[in-house]
């Protein structure tokens, strides 16, 4: 029944990001949708729009940990990081935006392998190679190396919003980490910000109680790496992140938010789905 709840699920997320909100210049001059990201969903701010002069550069697969730590069985874990491979999935993602949506739910389940520059095969989206890791520096930052291209993002933090509702819980069942837009924060070569969406698994036990004193939460989402020609623009420079209700700065090529009611639809499908796997 796993296997089919996580086909379930992904069928839930591929419905999610045929709602796209985010257009930003492809690799090869087109446009192309970041897909599903919803205005609505719960949080304090939107996912801030790219810049006209925001590029992609890879689309990837990261599969990996959340992890935290717990100071006594009474406290609430506290985020510390997080350590992750990033697979390329840039052509695939070009030629198949909502099908993208189908991959963490199912790598999420997947062993993680650090040791070893070993490939992530999907059954039924292909074989994806991995091109680079995410780790947090011991200062915290969160880093993104791609040794081979030599590429480095130091990221910070724009906005964040949480997943939609139907989101793949992951293995531990704790639910989809947040969905996030990085900035630079000085000192990156090649990249300049990166979106990750679409996520499964990766969010903490609600309490300490029962665990260790660290804790390593499994997790996959898309990270969507983007460069600047001109980091002078005030967006891409890491302006304040509008909130949900008010109405962020666009561009013509924007294509309508994911409404509410579309995330409750998904909702009371992916419960009803849910319910009958157990």
């Amino acid at each position: 029944m796993l296997s089919l709840r996580n086909t379930l699920s992904a069928f839930a997320l591929s419905w999610i990001a045929t709602q796209p909100v985010l257009a930003i210049n492809g690799p090869n001059g087109n446009s192309i949708n970041i897909p599903g990201t919803p205005a609505s969903a719960v949080g304090t701010t939107t996912l801030l729009t790219p810049p006209s002069n925001m590029t992609i550069k890879h689309i990837t697969i990261g599969h990996g940990i959340q992890n935290f730590t717990c100071a006594s069985p009474s406290a609430t874990p506290v985020a510390i990081g997080a350590l992750a491979n990033l697979y390329d999935v840039t052509s695939f993602a070009l030629a198949n935006e909502t099908g993208l949506a189908g991959i963490p739910p199912i790598a999420a389940f997947q062993p993680v392998d650090f040791a070893s520059n070993s490939s992530l095969t999907i059954a039924g989206f292909g074989t994806f190679p991995r091109i680079g890791n995410h780790f947090f520096t011991s200062a915290g930052v969160p880093t993104f190396a791609f040794p081979t291209l030599n590429e480095l993002l130091s990221g910070k933090s724009l906005a964040t919003i949480n997943a939609p509702a139907g989101s793949n819980p992951g293995p531990a069942g704790t639910g989809a980490t947040t969905w996030l837009d990085l900035g630079d924060k000085g000192g990156s070569i090649g990249l300049s910000g990166v979106y990750r969406i679409l996520t499964a698994g990766g969010l903490p036990f609600k309490t300490c109680q029962g665990q260790n004193s660290t804790i390593s939460v499994p997790y996959a989402a898309s990270y969507w790496f983007l460069d600047l020609t001109d980091t002078s623009n005030t967006l891409a420079a890491g302006a304040a992140s509008p909130s949900a209700s008010a109405s962020p700065a666009v561009h013509t090529n924007i294509a309508p938010r994911f409404h509410a009611a579309n995330i409750f639809v998904v909702a009371l499908v992916t419960f009803g789905l849910n319910a009958w796997l157990m």
